[in-house]
């Protein structure tokens, strides 16, 4: 299935999808697309460490939710997706093969039906399997660092360490280059494939590379890696932990 789809698109098969809004739920309270269940990204799919939650926990949300293995997830939030992207990047590790991202976000919607209904779905049975090739975390970070070419996605001020972010040490992972994510987007939508594999090229990133992407809590990340898998790059990882973790971990170097 594609990663990414239109407006038009999602009105012309709306009564096949389940949708998902990943703002927060003062934003879905205020009006959303009709139908849409609500899961901000924060709390619901984090835990206090900024991990990703376990897949008992994932499979009892989407349950809740009214959602099974075999639906269409079509998931927004405000722009480009860095929310989205989360979620898409959380239900392709946990083995939903089916989603996709609303174009543009929900300030760019013309024509769907804007509600504050709330919807009534039924819960369901889930079951959540651990899909390699989307997340990775510290351990696995560790013992295959040699292999990996490691992807900062944070600003220019969080790289270069001017910026701490309320981590306890500043720096980035040894050997990581930098690509921020904001050079992958326009407005509220991707650049260009072309543009974006252009971008990626120009610090050093080869479609063959095995990527493993981080920020500070994995969104903006997320929303990379979109982009570059939009481009043509297949191994693109995110580390789940990203600099909240590795920075709290005295015994991993950072460079500066």
């Amino acid at each position: 299935m594609i990663n990414y789809i239109s407006e038009q698109e999602l009105e012309q098969n709306i009564e096949n999808c389940i949708i998902v809004d990943a703002r927060t739920e003062l934003e879905y309270t205020s009006g959303h697309v009709l139908n849409a269940v609500n899961l901000p990204i924060d709390p619901n799919l984090m835990d206090k460490a900024g991990n990703l939650i376990n897949m008992f926990e994932w499979a009892a949300i989407m349950s809740r939710m009214g959602i099974s293995n075999t639906d269409t997830i079509i998931v927004y939030d405000n722009g480009a997706g860095k929310f989205a992207a989360r979620f898409w990047y959380a239900a392709k590790y946990y083995g939903h093969q089916n989603i996709a991202i609303l174009e543009g976000g929900f300030h760019e919607i013309k024509n769907l039906k804007i509600t504050t209904e709330l919807p009534n779905r039924q819960h369901t049975y889930y079951e959540p399997l651990a899909t390699p090739g989307y997340m990775c975390f510290l351990l696995e970070t560790l013992q295959n660092f040699e292999l990996l070419k490691f992807v900062d996605t944070r600003s220019n001020e969080e790289w270069s360490g001017q910026l701490s972010a309320g981590n306890p040490r500043v720096g980035r992972i040894p050997g990581a280059v930098h690509l921020n994510y904001e050079r992958l987007i326009e407005g509220a939508y991707l650049k260009q494939p072309t543009e974006i594999r252009e971008i990626a090229e120009g610090v050093g990133l080869l479609p063959e590379d095995t990527l493993v992407l981080y920020c500070q809590l994995g969104a903006r990340a997320t929303l990379a890696g979109m982009a570059l898998r939009e481009a043509g790059y297949q191994n693109v990882w995110v580390y789940d932990g990203s600099m909240y973790e590795w920075s709290r971990h005295k015994a991993l170097a950072l460079e500066v």
